[in-house]
């Protein structure tokens, strides 16, 4: 079983991750219902959330430094970022 343990660490940093996403996907389904539109910045976002700061620290530790990436159009977005495995295994979550 310990040699299963690494994949298994990082299966989970990507299972993570995607749960971030999906949380910055209904910030933007927020963004959109207060403001027409949705949001390309992040820092926009942390302001729906109930605590910004630990939003944004959280965004660090689940996504690999720099990869955080927010597309918006008028009916939809698209929000991408690296894991934070050794594999930086991409994920991807587009809206609505």
């Amino acid at each position: 079983w310990r040699a299963r343990l690494p994949a298994y660490r990082a299966d989970s940093l990507v299972r993570y991750a995607r749960v971030g996403l999906a949380e910055i996907g209904r910030l933007e389904k927020a963004h959109l219902e207060r403001h027409g539109r949705y949001s390309e910045s992040l820092d926009e976002l942390a302001t729906l959330s109930s605590d910004p700061k630990q939003f944004l620290t959280d965004c660090g530790l689940l996504f690999a430094k720099g990869s955080l990436k927010l597309s918006a159009w008028g009916d939809g977005f698209a929000i991408r970022a690296a894991a934070r495995d050794k594999r930086r295994t991409a994920v991807e979550l587009n809206g609505p």
